[in-house]
């Protein structure tokens, strides 16, 4: 028996980038691994070389043919991947188990404040209210030429989030670190700094006696945090990067390092 096939096996035969047959699925595979039929009656498929010595056939067969072997290991791979995909349906908003805005405000909080320098786009705000609400921050402040609430822009993107994130506007940035300095927060600028320390090597310490908790200072989006406000920071955290630009959304940057203490806080709290 002869199995025709003009698949080549390779290793790269399941990547979703080389190969159109891993989203094929079984059955489909099934029929175009068919024996009963040879390949002349079969669109896309050559027929065999003609005029090759026994030794050149083998080869061939070797180099442009699977084994029944290999068909099995590959429809089983397939089949996995098939069922595996059924599995991951789409929660709705009711599965989601959401707390309301006063479940949210009296619910236990990580004890992190996003400082805001001079944030000037709207929905760059809004956006962080979101991701705070996401990762219960404490409280933002609002600094300087930064917007707050209510606003229809900030609103765009917050989706109201803004109803559920405690906030503070300061007029200045640096009274804003003097009120968490005193309180007894540990103020980190997130910039680019010379002794900075990368954010992929800082570890937060939620239950230091010493520590109240961690504000971190993010800059305006042109200028970054002011000199001044770096000088009074406690610290600077610096995200590493490694392209072109080394320079990041301020939303985005938010993101990331809000993420990077809750995934320690809530390592270590039940909430």
């Amino acid at each position: 028996m002869k199995i025709y096939n003009k698949v080549r096996p390779s290793p790269s035969l399941f990547s979703p980038f080389s190969s159109p047959i891993l989203w094929a699925k079984p059955n489909i595979l099934a029929a175009n691994m068919r024996v009963d039929n040879p390949p002349a009656r079969r669109r896309g498929f050559s027929r065999e070389p003609r005029g090759m010595t026994l030794s050149a056939q083998e080869k061939f067969h070797q180099t442009h043919l699977l084994s029944p072997f290999k068909i099995c290991l590959y429809r089983r791979k397939i089949v996995s991947l098939c069922s595996n995909s059924e599995n991951m349906k789409k929660l709705t908003m009711l599965e989601m188990d959401r707390i309301s805005a006063q479940q949210f405000k009296e619910a236990q909080k990580m004890p992190l404040v996003i400082i805001l320098d001079n944030i000037r786009s709207l929905n760059n705000i809004g956006s962080v209210f979101r991701t705070c609400d996401a990762f219960r921050v404490q409280c933002i402040c609002l600094c300087g030429i930064s917007a707050t609430p209510p606003s229809p822009e900030i609103h765009k993107t917050a989706l109201g989030a803004e109803d559920s994130v405690d906030w503070r506007y300061y007029a200045d940035t640096h009274q804003a670190v003097s009120d968490l300095q005193q309180q007894g927060y540990q103020v980190l600028a997130i910039e680019q700094c010379e002794g900075s320390t990368m954010l992929n090597t800082f570890t937060p310490c939620f239950d230091s006696p010493s520590i109240r908790g961690y504000a971190v200072v993010m800059g305006n989006e042109v200028k970054g945090v002011q000199q001044s406000v770096v000088d009074s920071c406690d610290g600077c955290l610096e995200i590493p990067q490694y392209g072109t630009k080394h320079s990041l959304n301020v939303a985005v940057t938010t993101g990331l390092v809000i993420w990077e203490f809750a995934k320690v806080f809530f390592s270590q709290h039940k909430v």
